[in-house]
């Protein structure tokens, strides 16, 4: 198996540093045969001197490649498959099963489905307020007849931009201030 990344330890810099104040070449070559059996799974033939210290590194990197292939197997490297079917549980939570009916279905904890309907409700709601924002409106009329009257409303904006603003609408009888917040 060749992979573009491999597992450093602590103790493969600990042997190169002895194996280089022996001689270089045996740094230089436990390194290479190091390097190749991560990356490549390639063995190859080292000298006397460098093989104890290859052997006890080799285990660690073994061991190392040996996860990375049953994570890539379980469909994600570092994952486990996911327990559900997304596209499926969106479709039964639409036709309104509970989160207790999920679990069962799903075979999965209720937690796992409250978290699940909780990110997807989320998300929808995300979804809508990017689309359309709903803005309160506090309207204060200046009537001279009668005084002052302040009516809260919201209204519904479908493509409104995010800010903060005031509008002031005078009129001959009434003066109208909105102020909104979105």
């Amino acid at each position: 198996m060749s992979k573009d990344s491999m597992v450093m330890y602590e103790s493969y810099y600990e042997s190169w540093k002895m194996l280089n104040e022996i001689d270089k070449k045996y740094g230089e070559e436990f390194m290479e045969a190091l390097f190749k059996l991560g990356l490549y799974g390639e063995v190859i033939e080292v000298s006397p001197v460098v093989r104890p210290s290859l052997a006890i590194a080799s285990k660690l990197v073994i061991k190392a490649t040996d996860r990375y292939a049953a994570a890539v197997e379980n469909g994600k490297k570092g994952g486990r498959p996911h327990k559900v079917d997304y596209a499926e549980m969106h479709q039964l939570m639409k036709e309104g099963w509970t989160d207790k009916e999920l679990a069962e279905h799903f075979n999965c904890t209720v937690d796992y489905m409250r978290k699940k309907r909780k990110e997807r409700d989320d998300y929808v709601m995300k979804q809508k307020n990017q689309k359309n924002l709903t803005v309160t409106v506090t309207d204060t009329y200046t009537d001279t007849a009668t005084g002052t009257d302040t009516v809260t409303d919201t209204d519904f904006l479908p493509s409104a931009e995010k800010g903060q603003g005031i509008v002031t609408l005078p009129s001959a009888e009434v003066s109208r201030r909105d102020e909104f917040t979105f």
